[in-house]
């Protein structure tokens, strides 16, 4: 009996293990090209381009959501500089849960977390913006992340973090 017992709990440890893993799927990553920027995400995503460019073909900025619609990746990233209008906080169904701001070597960095009024979901955002010498030069650049609870967020964390890790951004 103690040696089933065993067995059952190596299996229900197996099984839990399996079920926050990655799958298969998400091991391969996509590049998708925007207007100034290039950037790695998970191959079973769907993208969303989101932003037209103002100074060329393509979009300033695009989500890119997971197929369980559990979280929802964002990169805002124009030639110079832009708002990132489409990830902006709604005060009309959102609250804002927590606010901040970092200063840089080389510029400063706007964190903020709002969660649904409905209590759908939560999005969090970093906005960057570039100084040399303490003077704006005009170049900005965002990420964000939509989840619907917590277990989401940690489950696409380690995704999350590649995804804003592998932005290449263009110049002139």
């Amino acid at each position: 009996m103690k040696k089933n017992r065993c067995i059952v709990m190596v299996l229900v440890f197996v099984v839990l293990a399996l079920s926050v893993l990655p799958s298969a799927s998400q091991a391969d990553w996509k590049k998708y090209e925007g207007a100034w920027f290039d950037i790695e995400y998970p191959g079973d995503f769907s993208v969303r381009p989101s932003m037209p460019s103002l100074s060329r073909e393509g979009f300033d900025s695009a989500f890119f959501l997971a197929p369980d619609s559990s979280v929802e990746f964002y990169v805002f990233s124009p030639q110079w500089s832009g708002e990132p209008e489409d990830f902006s906080i709604n005060a009309a169904s959102e609250t804002i849960v927590s606010m901040s701001k970092e200063t840089l070597d080389d510029g400063e960095v706007s964190h903020f977390t709002v969660r649904a009024k409905d209590k759908r979901y939560w999005r969090s955002m970093e906005d960057t913006v570039v100084r040399v010498n303490g003077e704006e030069i005009g170049v900005r650049y965002a990420f964000g992340i939509k989840y619907t609870d917590e277990k989401s967020y940690q489950k696409y964390r380690p995704q999350y973090l590649k995804f804003k890790s592998s932005i290449r951004r263009y110049a002139d």
